[in-house]
């Protein structure tokens, strides 16, 4: 499943080292993992799991709600992950977002990095479990 596209991990990886904003969209279960490290005195670096955007504009507007006493970004990276979680974690994608994370200083928003991980294996699970049941999905053969 993971090898059908390729992926620019040189590209990938040094978007996420300058961008201040990161939102990457789980096309599988449709959710997007959204990270903010921009420094500021009031609220920390800021690490969710977000429902899946319209577009850009949209998950803009989002931040902005999240984060109302910041500026408007200027350094965001979006992008699509239509391979499995494993090969998030496998592929170091993760492992750049916990640094950047890191080099922030506030250390509450690494754990809550490690934890977003977490919570997106159990999102790939229950969307696996809703295929083989059936939920939500409509089957292109039939037995009949």
């Amino acid at each position: 499943m993971d090898d059908d596209l390729q992926v620019d991990m040189e590209r990938v990886l040094e978007s996420i080292r300058e961008a201040d904003v990161i939102s990457i969209l789980f096309t599988m279960f449709r959710k997007s993992l959204v990270v903010d490290v921009r420094p500021h005195h009031a609220e920390p670096p800021f690490v969710r799991i977000a429902p899946q955007s319209r577009g850009p504009e949209d998950r803009l507007r989002y931040i902005r709600r999240q984060r109302p006493s910041l500026p408007r970004p200027t350094k965001v990276t979006m992008f699509p992950w239509s391979k499995s979680v494993g090969s998030f974690e496998r592929l170091g994608i993760h492992e750049a977002l916990r640094q950047r994370t890191e080099e922030t200083g506030y250390f509450p928003a690494v754990d809550e990095c490690i934890a977003a991980l977490r919570d997106l294996y159990q999102l790939e699970r229950q969307e696996m479990v809703a295929v083989i049941r059936g939920e939500n999905y409509y089957t292109v053969w039939s037995r009949a």
